[in-house]
């Protein structure tokens, strides 16, 4: 105006603000960005500028999210699962978690209860704006601790033949299980002798895919065998004779 020295100083061009018409995924979505130019010039201060620069249009595509099994969960045979399997997501955007998603996590594992390696699996997670990734991992059953405990007490006499079988006892299965599930069965053996005393009998030999085994040894006893001693009957000497 009245021949004003004013100058648009296009070097100082700052970008303010770019405006999508929602946030969620979409497509075909208009974008407007506008610029604000510094004005210089003798008599800038009598003028302003706001030039909107460009609009068009964009796609806001979904944002990758991977939910991944924890590694490392298991359980003793015979024990129960626990309530639930732990997992762990990653890539949600700022400020968002699970509770933003259309439908949630679900977790399964493949069926079993025999010692082993069972995947577990997340899935049915899903939402308009993320691309789910589900990764495995593997749920272990270890085994169970058997003990078996040969019995303390065990004897005979001295002369006599050992028992038909050594005595012992085992503990901690589970499932209402006894001897018969095991692959193979225990065997006893006791340290060789026939002398009075103590010999170590020894539980050993057990075997089952289930089943660790912890074999706890006890004492057999050979005990004296009874001498009596008596004098017989219908000894005699005469009077006035020395006795034998």
């Amino acid at each position: 105006v009245n021949g004003d020295n004013v100058i648009i100083d296009i070097a100082q061009a700052i970008t303010v603000d770019i405006n999508f018409t929602q946030a969620t995924v979409g497509t075909g979505l208009t974008v407007t960005a506008s610029e604000a130019f510094q004005l210089i010039g003798t008599d800038a201060g009598n003028y302003s500028i706001g030039i909107p620069i460009a609009t068009d249009t964009v796609d806001i595509t979904p944002r990758d999210l991977t939910i991944t099994v924890n590694t490392g969960q298991e359980k003793v045979y015979g024990a129960s699962d626990p309530s639930y399997y732990l997992y762990t997501t990653t890539g949600f955007a700022d400020g968002e978690d699970e509770t933003y998603l259309d439908t949630g996590v679900a977790i399964s594992r493949v069926g079993g209860e025999n010692v082993g390696t069972y995947t577990i699996t997340p899935s049915n997670a899903s939402d308009a704006n993320y691309d789910i990734n589900f990764v495995v991992a593997d749920f272990t059953i270890t085994k169970a601790l058997l003990t078996v405990m040969a019995d303390v007490g065990q004897t005979k006499v001295y002369g006599f033949s050992d028992p038909s079988g050594y005595l012992y006892t085992i503990t901690g299965y589970v499932f209402g299980e006894d001897e018969s599930v095991l692959d193979t069965g225990v065997a006893i053996e006791r340290a060789p002798g026939e002398a009075a005393g103590n010999y170590t009998i020894t539980p050993l030999g057990a075997l089952d895919a289930n089943y660790d085994f912890n074999f706890v040894t006890a004492d057999f006893t050979i005990t004296k065998a009874p001498l009596t001693i008596r004098p017989i009957n219908g000894l005699y000497k005469v009077y006035g004779d020395i006795d034998p």
